[in-house]
């Protein structure tokens, strides 16, 4: 991950599994254009079963698909933190992170 930092994903996730819309929506109206398309990549591995080592290419799809209904997308994920983490440990795993 080059823009997003581990650190705030994680801070992410804490606030979406306490149901804690306020503060995923704080973070996530923050975040710029090449943030959002890493997170949306995080999520894809851990939600879609997509490989790590298509990281490259998921972030290109993400930032391609990147629109003024981004935040809200994601703010309304049913899984966002589980999903999110499942991501996160998969990018660790294979030490893309």
């Amino acid at each position: 991950m080059k823009s997003l930092k581990p650190a705030l994903v994680h801070e992410l996730i804490g606030y979406a599994d306490k149901g804690e819309l306020d503060q995923v929506v704080g973070i996530l109206v923050r975040l710029d254009k090449d943030q959002l398309a890493e997170l949306k990549a995080v999520l894809w591995i851990g939600k879609d079963g997509q490989t790590p080592k298509h990281w490259d290419a998921l972030v290109i799809q993400g930032r391609a698909k990147l629109d003024k209904d981004t935040v809200q997308y994601l703010a309304e994920e049913k899984n966002l933190g589980a999903d999110l983490r499942k991501g996160m440990d998969m990018l660790e795993n294979s030490g893309r992170i």
